[in-house]
């Protein structure tokens, strides 16, 4: 995406950043809303409920009845389906679709 999600993001970097929405801190849904509009032009960064934690490593397991919801990409991740995630210098994966004519 051309979306600016985390400008101080490199492809070389050592680390990911694990974002999340920590939600007690969350006043409504609108500001929910407001700091998802506020990516295109960073504002979103600003908002003390999104957390941005820089680590080398990152395992997640989602719990069962804990209630909530884990997304990757916006693919929902179910529970006992546990992933882990590593930085990895100067690689990428593209994944394009077909193009239709």
């Amino acid at each position: 995406s051309d979306v600016p999600y985390l400008p101080c993001a490199r492809l070389d970097d050592d680390f990911l950043y694990l974002t999340f929405i920590d939600w007690k801190n969350v006043k409504s849904p609108f500001a929910i809303s407001k700091m998802m509009c506020g990516i295109s032009s960073c504002s979103h960064l600003s908002y003390s409920f999104l957390q941005v934690i820089p680590v080398r490593a990152c395992r997640v397991e989602p719990l069962d009845n804990c209630g909530g919801y884990v997304t990757v990409d916006g693919e929902p991740i179910t529970s006992g389906s546990a992933f882990q995630v590593t930085p990895t210098r100067h690689c990428t994966t593209v994944i394009g679709r077909k193009q239709r004519h």
